[in-house]
Formats: C-alpha cells, sequence, structure tokens
C-alpha cells in the first residue's frame, strides 16, 4: 500500500478480528485513538490497540494483518503490558 494510512482506514474495523499471516493467531482491533497534532506532520499521528488470548503470544515484529472481507495491513506489533487476566494487548503506533 503506497498512500499513508490514516486512523480512518481502521475505524471501520474496530471490533473485528485479523488473521495474522503465516501464523494462527487471530487478533481483535479493540480501540483506535488520534495522537496530538503538530505543524507540518504528513498525518496525524494514531495508535491500535488490538488483543488477543493470553496463552499464545504474538512476538513484536512486523506482520500483514487481515480483517475478514477487508484488504490486508503490513503493521508492526508491539506485544505491551496487560492487566492479568485471559487476553495479551498489543499496540501500532502511526507518527
Amino acid at each position: 500500500m503506497s498512500k499513508h494510512l490514516t486512523i480512518e482506514d481502521f475505524e471501520p474495523f474496530i471490533g473485528k478480528e485479523f488473521a495474522v499471516a503465516r501464523r494462527s493467531d487471530v487478533l481483535r482491533l479493540v480501540s483506535a485513538d488520534r495522537g496530538r497534532v503538530s505543524p507540518g506532520l504528513v498525518r496525524i499521528p494514531f495508535s491500535l490497540i488490538f488483543q488477543g488470548p493470553r496463552d499464545r503470544i504474538v512476538p513484536e515484529g512486523l506482520y500483514h494483518l487481515a480483517p475478514e472481507g477487508g484488504v490486508d495491513f503490513e503493521l508492526y506489533v508491539i506485544p505491551i503490558m496487560t492487566a492479568p487476566g485471559d487476553r495479551q494487548d498489543y499496540e501500532v503506533l502511526f507518527n
């Protein structure tokens, strides 16, 4: 994908599951949050939070994630600190 991705590209997929290419993992997009606007930026920064099962952690790295019925996105996924429970949270940042 050659264009700069924006938060609007992901908002329709909030609550949807994304298949992780070359793995049997599935992550659910739970939020998309806008960052602070600064002059001269190509796009408004934003972050995505995904959730997956605690017992099958996706390691930090670059992955193709594809929502059902959507295009796939190449995203750098980072596991983040998650409260104890049955899930693991992941963050994707766009500056």
